[in-house]
């Protein structure tokens, strides 16, 4: 998943652009689905949330987003740990943007 989200990061950087982002707050949060198949626990979870997101071309100007306005986003996370690990982290095992 590292290397997905890095991709997207960098792809901008190509053409000179540049993205800020700035996260505003959380406005929910709420389980989609729950499960455990074995000994492996899945926990989807969908958040709603408010961001500022500006692209800027090399000469800084904006092309996309707005530096002033929030937008509300909508993200599905799904995290999964062994329930039987003495390891009690959550790892992030997919993501969905807009779901």
């Amino acid at each position: 998943m590292f290397e997905g989200f890095e991709a997207v990061v960098r792809e901008p950087e190509s053409s000179g652009e540049t993205i800020e982002s700035r996260f505003v707050a959380i406005e929910g949060a709420e389980i989609a689905r729950a499960e455990c198949r074995s000994r492996v626990a899945q926990v989807t979870v969908r958040f709603t949330s408010k961001i500022v997101s500006v692209t800027r071309n090399s000469a800084g100007a904006v092309t996309e987003g707005s530096p002033d306005g929030a937008t509300d986003i909508s993200d599905t996370w799904t995290f999964a740990r062994d329930v039987l690990s003495t390891d009690q982290s959550w790892k992030v095992v997919g993501t969905e943007a807009g779901a």
